[in-house]
């Protein structure tokens, strides 16, 4: 229904037990403020995170890297 909007999620490294991730939307290539996001996984309750659709199984992750699998893309 919106064929330029394209939906990252940009992983910003761990602290503690956690990671970290940036959402954002970008409209025709421009990153639109107001849909940008923060947002923070506290592993020691699950591996499996999820946001706006997004289902990601968190197989290892540093600070440096990630390693996910993935169970469910971002829902338009």
């Amino acid at each position: 229904t919106k064929p330029n909007l394209q939906q990252e999620l940009i992983y910003n490294g761990k602290v503690g037990n956690s990671v970290k991730f940036l959402y954002r939307e970008l409209s025709k290539n421009i990153m639109r403020d107001a849909f940008s996001q923060d947002i923070q996984y506290d592993l020691s309750v699950g591996n499996e995170i999820g946001f706006k659709g997004v289902r990601l199984q968190i197989v290892e992750a540093t600070n440096r890297k990630i390693v996910y699998e993935v169970n469910s893309h971002f829902i338009q």
